[in-house]
């Protein structure tokens, strides 16, 4: 019979990938709009559980999220930025046999690795590597991330699917450089699979 579901005192490792739609909430508005394309992501997660119906899950991905704004009439501006981020979550769970619903609360920091800039004045974008500033260009971010999800384990492991809303707190731009808005966090909301595997039920087996 397998009942290694979820178990207090287990630890899980696991590969994630989503997708996202992103945006850069300016102030004041730039008459932004969201990214709907360009928004892939993928990663590495862990769980540790230590009590029955509270545990902690972090990941480790790289993502990529930005914005477009319009620049005249038909003309739009865009930009896509890839980071490293790292967000770490307190995670409240619900499990009936091997399916669970799961509530996650906590934050995440981020690097900006590199950016894409371009505009779809021939009908498609043409992006080119964005040139950066660091008198204007913050390439640190940081903020909050909620995520709700369902799963189910097999004794193949875990498989899990999640949305995710991401709250930024960091800026894109520094709002002290001459033209640069007041604020621009970063607004994400987020679908992923992943991948889960009972790390904790193979070492008892090697014992």
């Amino acid at each position: 019979m397998y009942t290694s579901f979820l178990a207090p005192g287990q630890v899980y490792i696991g590969a994630r990938a989503g997708y996202g739609i992103s945006s850069v909430e300016f102030a004041p508005t730039q008459k932004e709009r969201g990214l709907f394309d360009d928004g892939f992501d993928f990663g590495l997660s862990v769980k540790y559980f230590d009590l029955q119906y509270v545990g902690f899950q972090s990941d480790l991905s790289i993502t990529r999220r930005g914005y477009r704004k319009p620049l005249q009439d038909t003309l739009l501006y865009k930009r896509v930025n890839s980071y490293l981020e790292w967000p770490i979550y307190m995670q409240v769970r619900l499990k009936n046999k091997g399916l669970f619903i799961h509530l996650n609360a906590g934050c995440y920091g981020a690097y900006l690795l590199n950016s894409m800039v371009g505009n779809n004045q021939s009908g498609e974008y043409q992006m080119e590597n964005y040139k950066f500033n660091i008198l204007k260009d913050n390439k640190f971010d940081y903020g909050l991330i909620g995520t709700t999800g369902i799963g189910y384990e097999t004794p193949l492991g875990i498989f899990q699917f999640d949305f995710r809303y991401t709250w930024g707190l960091g800026d894109l731009y520094y709002h002290k450089y001459e033209g640069m808005p007041g604020r621009s966090p970063a607004r994400v909301q987020n679908l992923s699979f992943s991948y889960y595997w009972n790390l904790s039920k193979k070492k008892k087996k090697t014992r």
